[in-house]
């Protein structure tokens, strides 16, 4: 199943981009492997990709969906 995480670090809740936190872009490798690790414990097997998108790229077709409308991340 095709799975969206959204997480908010409320550290500027004045500017309207989209992006992450400097926080969550620090810690991104590990983030994602505590959600792998949260849905193993729900009984949900998960394995991290080996060939995936970089964060940047993930944002980019978040802000802009027609880049890559219908084929998801």
């Amino acid at each position: 199943a095709d799975t969206t995480m959204i997480s908010i670090v409320p550290e500027d809740i004045i500017s309207v981009c989209v992006d992450v936190t400097p926080a969550l872009r620090a810690h991104w490798e590990r983030y994602i492997d505590v959600i792998v690790e949260e849905l193993e414990k729900c009984g949900i097997t998960a394995k991290r990709k080996i060939d995936v998108m970089s964060l940047d790229e993930i944002l980019e077709q978040f802000a802009n969906p027609s880049i890559e409308h219908g084929k998801g991340f």
